[in-house]
């Protein structure tokens, strides 16, 4: 018959049913996946957690690059597109009679140059002539030329006409004997008048003209 030995007690090196130290802390339940790692330090236990970055992010800035990227080229395209239409490219072309009569209006005289080619758009115009405050002119024929900017168009207005529009003159023949009314009725019987026997009547009387034949007052 065999004897059994008996069960030899832990030795000093063996941590078998021992109580945790005190200032320790058991292993952590994830330590064996690598993400958390428990560490020991002067007596003070810290956990390292390792994070993982967030997949949305590397998308998200691509798609915030691109809005900038789109935005900075639809307003270069803006930015040229009024350009070209302010200031067309390539030199001045061809030179062009216009007459413009009185009256015109900035609307009626953008029309006219975009009609023959001075000017590339007749409201990008009138937009340009409104933010410069506007320009005088005085009725008569001016040259221009083909494919001109604004700001050329303006200076050839500011600079006055080649030839200046004269007005329509009409002859009218007053019979000798006449008196003043009877004047005033041949000048409603003129076709083409400006104004009419009523408005002579009123300037005479008014005082501000006057004949060197008229008796003194």
């Amino acid at each position: 018959m065999t004897a059994t030995s008996p069960p030899r007690p832990p030795g000093p090196g063996s941590n078998a049913g021992q109580s945790p130290q005190p200032g320790m802390s058991p292993a952590s339940p994830g330590a064996a996946t690598g993400h958390v790692r428990s560490t020991e330090r002067r007596g003070v236990d810290y956990e390292d957690v390792w994070m993982r970055k967030g997949r949305g992010t590397f998308p998200a800035l691509l798609i915030l690059i691109a809005i900038v990227l789109i935005a900075v080229f639809a307003s270069w395209k803006a930015f040229s597109w009024g350009r070209d239409k302010v200031d067309p490219p390539g030199p001045p072309g061809a030179p062009v009679m216009l007459d413009l009569p009185p009256g015109s209006t900035t609307s009626g005289i953008a029309d006219t140059l975009e009609d023959n080619d001075i000017i590339a758009d007749g409201a990008i115009y009138q937009w340009y002539v409104r933010l410069k405050g506007g320009t005088g002119f005085q009725a008569g024929e001016y040259t221009f030329f083909e494919n001109s900017a604004a700001w050329e168009v303006m200076s050839v207005l500011r600079a006055g006409p080649d030839r200046v529009a004269q007005a329509e003159q009409i002859v009218v023949t007053i019979p000798e004997g006449l008196t003043i009314q009877q004047i005033a009725n041949e000048l409603d019987a003129v076709d083409g008048l400006t104004f009419s026997g009523s408005q002579f009547l009123a300037a005479l009387r008014s005082g501000a003209h006057t004949s060197i034949f008229a008796p003194d007052p």
